[in-house]
């Protein structure tokens, strides 16, 4: 996600703007799985923008992905990356490409999980090579307009993919089909939408702050998150 919110096919995707990654936040995020994900193999990402929304003050870039290993095909994911003051330059404000999340059913939860991160969560997930300095520098969260780092919509959203597995699918990996999420800017909350090759499909939702770092003596805290899951079935 780094090399797709930090390269130029983002950073040139609006004409007349320029902007840098302090004004740049991951939005929305899809994908789905052809095949299972192999353990060890040379993996070609090929991306291009597909749209480019204008939402006034601000913007939406939507970049396509497609993976592929040993020439077989094994993903297509979308990402909506969310340009803070990158709007204003006549563009539509609707997509007719972007995926949408499912709204969650008007009921009760039929199941609630929690998990609770480690304190050096947003360190650890660096190492994956999102090394976003939004996620750990304290000083640049501000000028990106947090009041301390936050963590990964991605590394958040794989605790969401895991309370699915575990309770619907035995932790069973093989049975992961497609899932799509996305973020609010108030809460960082995850409208996830994700569907098992058992054809059951969920929408699970995490309603706590994702706040991956930080006490006054800028140390890592733990973040717990708490899942209200509902099957759309």
């Amino acid at each position: 996600m780094m090399a797709v919110m930090s390269s130029d096919l983002t950073l040139k995707a609006i004409p007349g703007k320029e902007f840098d990654l302090s004004q740049v936040l991951h939005g929305e995020q899809y994908l789905t799985l052809y095949q299972p994900l192999p353990t060890q193999a040379d993996i070609q990402s090929r991306c291009k923008v597909i749209d480019v929304l204008d939402k006034g003050k601000h913007a939406v870039i939507i970049v396509e992905t497609e993976s592929y290993a040993a020439g077989q095909h094994i993903s297509t994911g979308q990402s909506c990356v969310f340009v803070v003051g990158g709007g204003g330059f006549g563009g539509r404000r609707q997509s007719s490409v972007s995926i949408p999340c499912l709204d969650p059913p008007s009921r009760s939860p039929d199941a609630s999980l929690s998990s609770l991160t480690s304190p050096d969560q947003a360190a650890l997930y660096r190492l994956s090579g999102d090394v976003n300095p939004l996620h750990i520098d304290p000083e640049f969260a501000k000028i990106s307009g947090h009041k301390v780092p936050i963590l990964h919509g991605l590394c958040s959203l794989g605790f969401s993919i895991r309370h699915v597995l575990a309770k619907y699918a035995n932790n069973d990996s093989t049975l992961f089909k497609s899932l799509k999420f996305l973020i609010n800017k108030d809460r960082l909350l995850f409208g996830l939408s994700s569907q098992l090759s058992r054809d059951r499909r969920f929408v699970p939702t995490c309603g706590k702050k994702a706040t991956g770092y930080i006490s006054k003596r800028q140390s890592l805290r733990p973040t717990q998150w708490s899942y209200q899951v509902r099957t759309l079935t």
